[in-house]
């Protein structure tokens, strides 16, 4: 079943969306803590992201985390638009890109060499957002850095920064695809900070502190 399309190019796509996963699922979190024989997934919060490899190892650390999976989310919409021809598999480049980034998000937050589990993919969805759609990225990062500045809590930014993402594709009237594949990934990043919700309720949820 190839949609009328040459096996060839149905092929090199599918082959695209696969890398955008498997560059996603590289887990740099726990390589850069691995490294310094820390295994981040029993200290701080066990997350692999930036935030709890800061709150464990310090800023130097975290801020090679955060660019590295930032760049696991550019890369792969980068690669889309320049090589996914606009119509094929009737969907615009753009569109692709908002999908093959969607894959870079799932291996980063389910990563196969980590037992399919991983970060939170704020990080890499900043990389995709600002690579796919720049004009919503501003929005999510607007969103993120006033509840930041507001609490000092990482989990209720990264929560407002997906709501964010949301008002910034409608407000901006992106494709449907792309308003319904962005509304189910601030459905995934909520659910995936199901633990820090129950702490912010409670008034529990530590304020971001960088190890000193």
């Amino acid at each position: 079943m190839t949609l009328g399309l040459p096996a060839a190019q149905v092929s090199w796509t599918c082959v695209l969306y696969l890398l955008a996963y498997l560059l996603g699922s590289v887990p740099v979190g726990f390589l850069v803590a691995k490294a310094r024989g820390v295994d981040i997934r029993q200290a701080g919060s066990g997350n692999i992201g930036a935030t709890n490899v800061g709150r464990v190892l310090g800023k130097g650390p975290a801020a090679l985390v955060f660019v590295l999976d930032v760049l696991k989310g550019v890369l792969p919409p980068l690669a889309a638009r320049l090589l996914i021809k606009d119509g094929e598999w009737g969907l615009s480049t753009r569109d692709h890109s908002v999908l093959v980034g969607l894959c870079a998000i799932l291996g980063h937050t389910a990563s196969p060499f980590l037992k399919f589990k991983g970060g939170k993919g704020i990080a890499t969805g900043l990389g995709v957002l600002a690579t796919a759609t720049p004009g919503v990225a501003l929005f999510a990062l607007g969103s993120f850095i006033l509840v930041f500045a507001v609490s000092q809590i990482v989990s209720a930014a990264s929560i407002a920064a997906v709501i964010g993402m949301v008002t910034g594709a409608l407000v901006l009237k992106e494709s449907k695809l792309c308003l319904a594949v962005y509304t189910l990934l601030a459905a995934y990043v909520v659910l995936k900070h199901k633990a820090n919700l129950g702490r912010l309720f409670k008034g529990e949820e530590p304020k971001f502190q960088f190890k000193k």
